[in-house]
């Protein structure tokens, strides 16, 4: 046995590097590039040609350049440790999971080549980080939620969204009361066939008995936040008879919408103007550009419907850079398009010019107010920006709108009181302190959860269409959760 000892060990020696980059291992009878972190069997009759074989290659060629620049220490071979790697494993299938990067990236040949000449660790491949690490790290940020929020009043923000797939997705966010205003975590997505009250009362059950580790505590569902539909309204109303103290607040941003959309029915030439803009301009790169050179302006915003407040916006823009758009169109040829037809008609309209200025003097508030309430404020703060909505909107038939859609709140009015008392107000009716002061950064919007569909949207892009439901959800608790 000191036989073999001694000439693994000068063998070692004989090699380029030496010591400083190789290792012999009496035990497994192997010899290990340090710098590669390759093993060869030092038994093997063909050990010099293996050994020369790979001091020729390209891999140890780029770790040798890289080791013999600044000092920097080598792994040793008890440093080939499972511990070190799959550290890194992790590290790195984290550092994709959040910045979006798919995991097959690892499988590129100059991704995996940069990796490895620079961090001197071998890459590992994508079934591993898919297979080990994501689920690994999954189940360690849900078990951390569960210890941020054990014991303590929570509220939940719940939404619906069809993924690129078309397939029914229900999104559960959790934050924790009593605490300074904090992103919610997310915690569950779940894949539904049928949208109703039931599959809703369901999942908000599933997502507490999770929670509690199989028994539902009752008592620590302060706020359940959703929007206005009709099947939350009822899930919620169902809910009430289990859980006590729940309140129901529907987002109150996505009723500011409901107004907006007032507005764009309302203005019928307003709104058949900027739809005639964006087609001018969405699909010709010509125009585009002739408009940035022409009348250096940023293009216009090309609204969305779905998206709060994107055509008011859009109005605001215009009223602003009329008399410059309405020059531009007009040094179209008109005979170019059908829609650059229509709009050299629409702007000979006197009503155009006013309706715009109608709607920036007395519209700008719903915008702002929106952008607003996507922060993170107090409760105090986000009542009194409604409040400041209300005084300000005095036109009908908005006014009455708006007032019926806070009617149609189910709990508005006790956040309101919550609200009042928080300030130092004294209102009628019994109130439970606790209660009370845990609502002091309580949410009346769920911004959150459109963010977490948003971002659901980016990770499902066309050339990420084979993703299951379990993958998403997956791929998604890891990334949003990036403080855990």
């Amino acid at each position: 046995m000191p036989k073999i000892k001694s000439s693994g060990n000068k063998f070692v020696e004989s090699l380029p590097g030496g010591n400083s980059v190789w290792e012999f291992n009496q035990s497994q009878k192997q010899i290990l590039c340090k710098l590669c972190i390759i093993t060869m069997d030092y038994s093997s009759s063909n050990i010099k040609y293996r050994a020369e074989q790979h001091i020729n290659s390209g891999k140890h060629k780029a770790h040798l350049t890289i080791s013999s620049a600044p000092k920097q220490s080598l792994l040793s071979f008890a440093s080939s440790s499972n511990n070190s790697e799959n550290l890194y494993f992790n590290d790195l299938s984290l550092a994709m999971l959040r910045s979006n990067i798919p995991l097959h990236k690892v499988e590129n040949e100059n991704f995996r080549s940069f990796l490895e000449k620079y961090t001197l660790k071998k890459t590992p491949s994508e079934s591993t980080l898919r297979k080990n690490y994501l689920p690994k790290e999954y189940n360690r940020i849900v078990d951390s939620i569960k210890q941020k929020v054990e014991g303590k009043n929570i509220y939940l923000m719940v939404d619906e969204a069809t993924d690129p797939q078309g397939r029914f997705i229900v999104a559960i966010l959790i934050g924790v009361l009593d605490e300074n205003p904090i992103q919610p975590y997310l915690f569950d997505l779940v894949q539904v066939t049928e949208t109703n009250n039931v599959s809703i009362s369901q999942i908000i059950n599933n997502t507490m008995t999770s929670i509690c580790n199989g028994q539902i505590k009752y008592d620590k569902l302060k706020l359940v936040v959703t929007d206005g539909a009709s099947y939350m309204l009822k899930a919620c109303r169902n809910l009430k008879m289990m859980y006590e103290d729940l309140i129901h607040v529907t987002c109150v941003a996505h009723g500011f919408q409901r107004i907006a959309e007032l507005v764009r029915t309302q203005h019928p030439k307003i709104d058949l103007f900027i739809s005639l803009m964006k087609k001018t301009l969405i699909k010709c790169s010509r125009r585009k550009k002739e408009f940035v050179d022409s009348t250096n302006l940023p293009l216009p915003p090309q609204p969305v419907i779905t998206r709060w407040a994107t055509w008011i916006d859009a109005c605001f823009y215009y009223c602003q850079h009329f008399d410059i758009v309405k020059s531009f169109i007009y040094n179209l040829d008109h005979t170019e398009s059908a829609s650059i037809s229509k709009l050299h008609e629409l702007l000979q309209d006197e009503d155009i010019p006013q309706q715009l200025a109608f709607i920036d003097v007395n519209f700008k508030i719903l915008s702002t107010t929106i952008t607003k309430l996507q922060g993170q404020l107090s409760l105090v703060e986000s009542i009194g920006l409604v409040d400041n909505v209300i005084a300000d909107l005095k036109i009908e038939p908005y006014k009455s709108k708006l007032a019926q859609v806070l009617k149609n709140n189910p709990d508005y009015e006790k956040m309101k009181a919550f609200s009042q008392i928080l300030s130092g107000n004294l209102v009628e009716g019994h109130f439970n302190p606790n209660v009370v002061s845990g609502m002091q950064y309580a949410p009346i919007v769920s911004a959150d959860v459109e963010r977490c569909f948003s971002k659901m949207g980016q990770l499902l892009s066309p050339q990420r269409q084979r993703l299951t439901c379990d993958s998403v959800k997956m791929h998604m608790i890891v990334a949003w959760n990036n403080d855990l």
